[in-house]
C-alpha cells in the first residue's frame, strides 16, 4: 500500500481538552499508510492548544487561530491540508473501525463524481445505530439508515471529502460563521459536478450527544434562519426561492413560539431577507440542470448496487 493516496484528518476544536484528546488518539489508530493529522484549535481557552501541543508533538501539526469561526476555521485545516482525501472531524467523534478510510477510498475510487462521504454518526452506546437528531437526509430515516443513497445534507461531525471538491468550490462560506453553512457547501459541490453520498459503513461515535436543538434556546436558531435565506439569497431562481423561504420560515416560526425563541426568528428573518451586500454580491442561480439533480436527491436516489 506504499503507492496509497495520502490522506489529512483534520480535526476542528473549541474548548475541549479531554475529549479532543480521546479524538486524537483515535485518529492515530486508523489504518492507512500514509497520513497526515492536523488539529485547528478555534481561539480555546481551556489550554487545548497547549496539550496537543505537549503531548502530540511534531505527529500533529496544530494551527492555532485567534478568531473562533467554524467555517473559517474548517476552511484553515483544509487549506492546510496535503492528502488528495480529507476527514474532517469535530473534536468529540471516535472512529471505532481502524480500515475506515480504506472503506471511504474504496467508495470513490467506484464513484468519482462522489465529492463527500456522509458518515453514519451513533453515541457510545449504540454506535451502529444513527443518532435521529443528526437526520437530515432528505430519505425517510426507517428507509434510508442503512442503505446508500445521494444526499443533499451531511452531519459535519465526520465526513470524508475529495480534496479537490474543496479546491473547486473554495469550501465553506466564512461569512455564515456556523450554522447550515454545509447546505450552503452542498450546493456548491453539487454546481461543481460533485454529488455527496451517505454510507452507512462509515461508521462514527459522538461522545457528546447534543441532543434535540429544536426545544432549546439558543442563538444558533437566529444563524440558522439567517443563513437558510442566505442560501437562498446566493443559489435559488426567484420562484424556488420564494417556495424554499417560505416553508422554511413557516416550520421555523412554529418551532419558535413552541420552544421559546421567537425573539431569535424573527431576528434571523430580518437579516436573512434584508442581507448585508457580502451575500447579495454572491447571488449566481444555479442552472437547471443542477436543479434536476437536486430535485432527484430530494427523491430519494438510492444505489442499486452496495459499494462495498
Amino acid at each position: 500500500m506504499n503507492d496509497s493516496p495520502s490522506i489529512s484528518v483534520v480535526i476542528l476544536n473549541y474548548n475541549r481538552q479531554e475529549i479532543l484528546r480521546e479524538c486524537i488518539q483515535s485518529a492515530l489508530r486508523l489504518d492507512w499508510p500514509n497520513l497526515e493529522w492536523i488539529v485547528v484549535d478555534n481561539a480555546s481557552e481551556d489550554g487545548s492548544a497547549d496539550m496537543v501541543a505537549r503531548e502530540f508533538g511534531s505527529k500533529v501539526k496544530l494551527i492555532r487561530r485567534t478568531v473562533n469561526s467554524v467555517t473559517a476555521g474548517r476552511n484553515e485545516g483544509f487549506q492546510a491540508a496535503q492528502g488528495r482525501y480529507i476527514l474532517s472531524l469535530d473534536n468529540d467523534i471516535l472512529l471505532p473501525d481502524p480500515a475506515i478510510l480504506q472503506k471511504g477510498v474504496r467508495i470513490f475510487d467506484r464513484f468519482p463524481s462522489a465529492g463527500l462521504l456522509s458518515f453514519k454518526i451513533g453515541d457510545p452506546q449504540n454506535p451502529q445505530r444513527f443518532l435521529k437528531e443528526h437526520w437530515w437526509h432528505p430519505v425517510p430515516f426507517d428507509e434510508g439508515e442503512n442503505r446508500f443513497f445521494y444526499t443533499s445534507y451531511f452531519p459535519e461531525a465526520a465526513a470524508l471529502i475529495r480534496k479537490e471538491a474543496v479546491d473547486m468550490t473554495g469550501g465553506y462560506d466564512e461569512d455564515f460563521f456556523m450554522g447550515v453553512e454545509q447546505a450552503d457547501f452542498g450546493l456548491k459541490l453539487l454546481s461543481s459536478g460533485f454529488f455527496m453520498l451517505y454510507c452507512p459503513n462509515l461508521s462514527a461515535v459522538e461522545k457528546v450527544v447534543r441532543g434535540q436543538l429544536a426545544s432549546k434556546k439558543s442563538r444558533i436558531h437566529y444563524l440558522n434562519m439567517r443563513n437558510k435565506l442566505w442560501i437562498a439569497w446566493k443559489h435559488y431562481p426567484f420562484l424556488r426561492a420564494l417556495s424554499y423561504s417560505a416553508g422554511r420560515i413557516a416550520a421555523s416560526g412554529i418551532r419558535s413560539l413552541r420552544n421559546g425563541w421567537f425573539g431569535y426568528f424573527l431576528q434571523g428573518v430580518r437579516d436573512g431577507i434584508f442581507a448585508p451586500k457580502k451575500i447579495r454580491s454572491k447571488r449566481n442561480p444555479l442552472p437547471a440542470p443542477v436543479w434536476q439533480s437536486f430535485d432527484q436527491i430530494q427523491n430519494g436516489w438510492f444505489l442499486d448496487e452496495t459499494p462495498e
